[in-house]
């Protein structure tokens, strides 16, 4: 066993190319290096499925929040960043202990306040209120008319929020999700200015929920908040932003890549027609072809052993979740789409006590996305993609199509 990282290949991880292509550069790292020392970073980096999946599940591995660097670096550069820095403190997958058991059964009671099989037919509506809009149109972006707004409209159905809210939030938040990657003052500034007007808005509409009594995913983070009325009115708000956007991210990079699918294999459309029961184990298989979260970062509380490597107390572990769910030892023909695939584990969704709540949610959308597809006229690529220019959220910013003519 090596108790010194040996950096035996080059991984850059800021490197553009694995924004829109990290597959061959992920394999060649779990081929060369599987657990690598990276100087960049100062942290490991695992790209095995068995290494990967054995952090996620081990308690010794414990995810680190942003919020406390930002916290730093504000106090550093004379920054107000206390909208942002909340809502970094309200997202589930970085709290540990308590705050993550008590923040996750609320969540939880907001998620499944509606079981997926009464929810389904409103989501069925959305979508097919959205494909509605293609009616007419020879070229359209998939992203901007039906990816992006989809999985933002069911999540305000389950919230409360109104419908009309869905556009103006979609301008304000389309770019929050980079504060998971390293990010300028001025991106900092940015977001945070954006999520003052959020944050606003949402207390405003908990306001008006609680007053009217209703019921509904508002008033559930609300009820679940602890301290004063404006104490818990402000947690209520930062949970519901981590819930509206970020729990978003993962489905409007699925239904991306699901309408890039259609566009590169057009043939899967008769299959679909003829074989609806394929539908789901092809979401299941784009999930994890496509990982749409590509990494997690945990921090070691205890010296251990990985991969042969001594992983120290203290030191950190990038956990490269897309690498994983493509390892050749783990599922065969890893980088094919096999919708006959016999189901293994994979950890697009994370695993254990930071497996995402929800994972059944962003799988229906799925499903009923790619069956609404199938009523569409034949699309083709219209132009260049555009890829969202984040590192650890990974999806296709714009997607331009048309009817094909022939």
């Amino acid at each position: 066993m090596n108790d010194r990282p040996v950096i035996s290949v080059a991984f850059d991880p800021f490197d553009e190319t694995l924004i829109s292509a990290p597959y061959p550069t992920y394999h060649r790292l779990r081929s060369e290096d599987p657990v690598h020392w990276n100087p960049t970073l100062r942290c490991w980096v695992l790209t095995r499925m068995e290494d990967v999946a054995a952090v996620l599940h081990d308690s010794n591995f414990v995810a680190t929040n942003p919020a406390q660097s930002l916290t730093e670096l504000a106090a550093r550069a004379n920054r107000d960043y206390g909208p942002l820095i909340s809502v970094l403190k309200a997202i589930l997958f970085f709290k540990e202990g308590s705050r993550h058991r008590q923040s996750r059964q609320t969540l939880a009671k907001v998620i499944n306040r509606v079981p997926l099989r009464e929810l389904r037919p409103a989501v069925e509506s959305i979508a097919s209120s959205l494909c509605a809009k293609f009616n007419g149109l020879a070229e359209y972006d998939a992203i901007a008319v039906f990816a992006a707004p989809f999985p933002q409209y069911v999540i305000a159905h389950i919230l409360g929020l109104p419908a009309l809210d869905v556009p103006i939030l979609d301008g304000l938040l389309a770019r929050l999700t980079l504060i998971f990657d390293q990010a300028s003052l001025t991106l900092y500034d940015e977001l945070n200015a954006k999520l003052v007007s959020v944050l606003h808005l949402f207390k405003s509409r908990i306001s008006e929920a609680i007053a009217a009594g209703e019921q509904n995913g508002f008033s559930i983070f609300y009820d679940g908040a602890p301290g004063s009325h404006e104490q818990k009115l402000a947690e209520a708000a930062t949970s519901a932003v981590f819930l509206y956007r970020v729990g978003a991210e993962a489905t409007i990079g699925l239904i991306g890549m699901l309408f890039r699918l259609i566009t590169e294999r057009p043939a899967l459309i008769e299959q679909f027609r003829e074989c609806p029961e394929l539908i789901p184990a092809t979401v299941s298989e784009v999930l994890r072809l496509e990982s749409n979260i590509q990494r997690v970062v945990r921090i070691s509380r205890e010296t251990c052993v990985i991969g042969g490597k001594v992983i120290r107390v203290g030191e950190r572990v990038m956990l490269l979740l897309g690498a994983a769910n493509r390892d050749p030892t783990s599922f065969r023909e890893p980088d094919d789409l096999n919708s006959c695939r016999r189901s293994i584990a994979d950890v697009a969704f994370g695993a254990d006590r930071h497996f995402c709540l929800g994972a059944g949610l962003a799988q229906l959308e799925g499903r009923v996305a790619l069956e609404q597809m199938l009523h569409l006229p034949p699309i083709e690529q219209a132009g260049p993609e555009i890829w969202y220019p984040g590192f650890s959220v990974r999806r296709l910013q714009r997607l331009p199509v048309r009817i094909k003519t022939s």
